[in-house]
């Protein structure tokens, strides 16, 4: 599993859209924030309320001269918060493609009404039924990241160099998940998915069983017992080992180990503590909660 100093970056990496209502100026801030710690790729931005390749959308450059790709201004007045991922992908001198995906939180209207469409539909990709809502979501981010993403050995310019790591937060987390599945499904190498604050997305014990075979091994989903959306829907299952936060402790659980008796720590029933939750929600589900908690973590665990 991945450490906590990495975790935290990349729980960090989750956190940094939706700062801005301008596309250029959120481009930027990534830019910055990623060359100011050393990451030397490529950025994209991308906004799933628009196809990949827009007639309306132009190539300009910023005032250092990298290219970016701008949605026309009479429709950006119109747009509050267009973002939906961004992809950071970098070359290594071995020839190795490190693609990193990063999935927005609730952030629209319409993104609510994704969160509400929490009946469970079967899929026929996945092999199982899961949140309607959150699937039909993960198919629109799929469908727009391949023609983005290095193609899998065995496609046309393909190649078995290339890496594919998903993150996401709240919403993002769930999706996510799908979207990691998915893309492994049509033979893309995901070595890595994290998954924050994210509600529930498989409609039983049987299909997370199913799910959980097709995730890598460095799957973990991080989850605060104050934080309500974790909780969501009641009746759903979550997937992947848990770093669980739990009044001032934290407790790593192996997947394998949630289930059965030993599967109280993912009821709703047993953990949610209603008056708690509702007095701090707005605290617990930020993504700087979850950062404080791991450095937290971090600290604890080496004495300090």
């Amino acid at each position: 599993m991945v450490g906590p100093p990495s975790l935290i970056e990349t729980v960090t990496r989750a956190g940094l859209m939706g700062s801005t209502k301008s596309v250029k100026e959120e481009l930027h801030v990534l830019r910055k924030w990623h060359a100011n710690r050393g990451y030397n790729g490529g950025i994209v931005v991308r906004d799933l309320s628009r196809p990949l390749f827009s007639l309306n959308i132009g190539h300009e450059t910023n005032d250092e001269g990298k290219g970016f790709h701008s949605v026309d201004e009479n429709v950006r007045g119109n747009m509050s918060q267009r973002e939906c991922y961004y992809l950071y992908y970098e070359v290594h001198s071995n020839g190795e493609t490190r693609q990193q995906l990063f999935c927005r939180g609730t952030t629209l209207f319409d993104d609510v009404i994704t969160c509400l469409q929490a009946w469970c539909v079967h899929d026929e990709e996945l092999g199982c039924s899961v949140h309607f809502g959150f699937n039909q979501h993960a198919n629109r981010v799929v469908e727009d990241v391949l023609p983005l993403l290095v193609p899998p050995r065995g496609k046309e310019g393909g190649t078995n160099h290339a890496t594919v790591e998903v993150c996401g937060h709240s919403l993002g987390g769930a999706v996510a998940m799908l979207v990691a599945i998915k893309l492994r499904k049509r033979g893309y190498f995901v070595t890595r998915v994290t998954s924050l604050a994210s509600p529930r997305f498989c409609s039983g014990v049987e299909e997370s069983n199913i799910l959980k075979k097709w995730l890598p091994k460095e799957t973990i989903r991080i989850e605060d017992d104050l934080d309500p959306v974790i909780y969501l829907p009641p009746m759903g299952v979550s997937v992947g080992d848990k770093l669980w936060f739990a009044k001032d402790k934290a407790y790593m659980l192996p997947k394998d180990s949630l289930s059965g008796e030993n599967g109280w720590p993912e009821s709703v029933w047993l953990n949610l503590r209603l008056f708690e939750t509702v007095l701090n929600v707005f605290k617990t589900h930020r993504v700087g909660s979850y950062v404080n908690r791991l450095e937290q973590l971090v600290k604890d665990m080496n004495g300090d």
